[in-house]
């Protein structure tokens, strides 16, 4: 058994089609005030193992957020809504934007390819609507102000779950805005900075994540790259 493709550190993918991946450090959640916020695990769809982390700002009075939610980045192929870096950033995003954040865990490619990722992290968006009268923090949630963010390929599934979202009677006229954060595209054409020499290695490991990415047959001119 050989790997077959490798990000150090953070995958292997292996000839037997198995995968190893490797975590980073990780934060729990606390439902404890901490820098002003407060965090809980949900479970978005448990047949499909969709599952979340919801921050919610602490608060004198009793009052309604706006919510955002959240897709990880990691080539559609790693990251989680536990690691640490995001678990800290969304934190403190909730306090100082005064939002309640819903981060998204997605379920991963090789296994699990595009446009699963897309899907799953749309039915984030239904579980919402589903359990505002079930969930006690989203009672305090003014779903009337819904915002999506996410970075490299969360940014793409921004995007697309956007374009879903806004022809949904369900959603239209609440999906305010859209923050991308440096989004993950591609395409069978190559950019001027990917055919920069000193790009070449930034370009051989985007172009792995996609190869694992993408259904099996699909090129970078598939609809979610570009």
């Amino acid at each position: 058994m050989s790997i077959v493709a490798e990000a150090p550190g953070y995958i292997q993918v292996f000839s037997d089609g198995s995968v190893k991946r490797f975590e980073p450090q990780i934060a729990t959640a606390s439902i404890e005030p901490y820098n002003g916020y407060m965090s809980k695990d949900v479970i978005i769809d448990s047949s499909k193992l969709i599952f979340g982390r919801m921050y919610l700002p602490e608060s004198s009075i009793h009052q309604h957020f706006p919510v955002l939610v959240y897709f990880h980045g990691g080539g559609f192929c790693i990251g989680s809504t536990t690691w640490l870096g995001y678990h800290v950033f969304l934190g403190d995003l909730s306090v100082a934007s005064k939002s309640i954040i819903l981060s998204v865990d997605y379920r991963l490619a090789p296994e699990n390819r595009l446009p699963i990722a897309y899907e799953d992290c749309y039915s984030a968006l239904e579980w919402l609507i589903k359990n505002i009268e079930f969930e006690p923090w989203l009672k305090r949630a003014d779903l009337s102000q819904l915002f999506l963010s996410g970075d490299s390929a969360g940014g793409n599934i921004v995007h697309q779950v956007a374009i879903r979202a806004i022809t949904s009677e369900v959603f239209r006229g609440r999906l305010k805005a859209l923050l991308p954060i440096h989004p993950y595209f591609g395409s069978e054409k190559r950019t001027e900075l990917e055919m920069d020499n000193g790009s070449a290695g930034g370009v051989e490991m985007n172009d792995m994540f996609w190869r694992l990415s993408l259904p099996q047959g699909s090129n970078r001119d598939y609809f979610g790259c570009n």
